[in-house]
């Protein structure tokens, strides 16, 4: 089973996609905070990240920059609920 990490500062939006994803198949890891999800992400092995850009202490583009210089070969997806 593929592993998505997700990061995403609002709850309800946290659950909205995790709740999609599981529903097809996916195994959803879950952050709010961009420091612990990139901490997880060079610890353990991630098919795909998909990722809020207005996270907590790191924001998603620190958290995509921390990402891509450790692995080149891995698909990142952004979002933004902010309009």
């Amino acid at each position: 089973m593929d592993k998505i990490l997700l990061a995403e500062s609002s709850s309800l939006i946290r659950k909205i996609i995790s709740s999609q994803l599981e529903e097809n198949g996916f195994e959803v890891i879950s952050f709010s905070d961009g420091r612990d999800a990139a901490e997880f992400v060079l610890k353990n092995k991630i098919s795909c990240i998909v990722s809020d850009t207005n996270l907590k202490t790191v924001s998603g583009f620190q958290f995509a920059f921390i990402v891509k210089k450790s692995f080149k070969k891995i698909y990142f997806f952004t979002t933004d609920t902010y309009g």
